[in-house]
């Protein structure tokens, strides 16, 4: 039997925004995988500032999600593009090289899910 995490919230106000690992922007997490007991690698605040990009990088075993709640940029997801506007919400399949750049301040929330290499390509099925 499993043991649940405690935490249950988290108010976003009491945290101070850090670096990300892409060397531009700024993210609150707002919950870790220490903080459950699914393949969630993060969840998380994030603000990109006008001008900046994320550079082009891969993810080989997570899959990324990201709703935007206000701004407007473009990611591009292997060779497609992406508008981003607020109420948008975009998906990174894990070993697909992306990258983000924002036209106007932008800010999202976002959340990964790790898969193991046996995982991907392949669907879930209910």
């Amino acid at each position: 039997m499993y043991m649940m995490k405690e935490k249950f919230s988290t108010q976003s106000h009491d945290l101070v925004f850090t670096a990300t690992a892409h060397a531009c922007g700024m993210k609150k997490t707002l919950f870790t995988h220490n903080d459950t007991l699914s393949n969630l690698t993060q969840f998380a605040f994030g603000k990109l500032r006008s001008g900046e990009s994320i550079p082009a990088h891969i993810h080989p075993t997570m899959e990324e999600f990201f709703f935007f709640l206000k701004g407007k940029g473009t990611y591009v997801i292997s060779d497609t593009l992406v508008e981003l506007t607020p109420g948008i919400a975009v998906r990174i399949p894990a070993g697909s090289a992306h990258t983000m750049h924002a036209d106007e301040d932008l800010e999202f929330v976002y959340f990964g899910i790790a898969i193991s290499e046996d995982d991907k390509g392949q669907k879930n099925t209910p």
